[in-house]
């Protein structure tokens, strides 16, 4: 079940006009999630409903396992562009600073319309605070 979240407490945001079908204004999407999400079934359900509803014209995700790579591998099945982002850790390190500072760099190149947030960790949670301090609209898959 997806739950909406927002910027405007006990307000919902209203969808932007690039995200109903037939605008010609594209959607990119940023997919993220945990890299133990193995549940490929229930990631293409979600991401088939949205993309029946709105327009994915690029899905946007790190380069991890999990969620990242099973919605990678969703839009490459789709026909849908592609744009991955990796972790620094060699120049980072391995202690959440890459991940977050990854997160940062998507946001700031990717300018997703939309970031859809699988079961996660601490960097699912930081993308999607990111998200929102930015104002990106942010959908959580449970």
């Amino acid at each position: 079940m997806l739950v909406l979240e927002t910027l405007i407490v006990g307000l919902l945001r209203p969808v932007p006009n690039c995200c109903v079908r037939g605008i010609d204004n594209a959607m990119r999407v940023l997919i993220c999630g945990g890299r133990a999400y193995t549940d490929r079934a229930e990631l293409y359900a979600e991401l088939d409903r949205l993309h029946a509803e709105y327009v994915f014209t690029t899905i946007i995700a790190g380069g991890a396992g999990g969620v990242d790579a099973l919605a990678l591998e969703w839009a490459q099945a789709q026909g849908i562009a592609t744009q991955a982002f990796t972790a620094e850790c060699g120049t980072f390190g391995r202690t959440g600073r890459a991940g977050r500072l990854r997160n940062a760099r998507i946001l700031a190149e990717s300018r997703p319309d939309i970031v859809v947030a699988f079961p996660g960790g601490r960097d699912t949670a930081n993308m999607a605070k990111q998200a929102k301090a930015a104002g990106v609209w942010v959908v959580t898959a449970d």
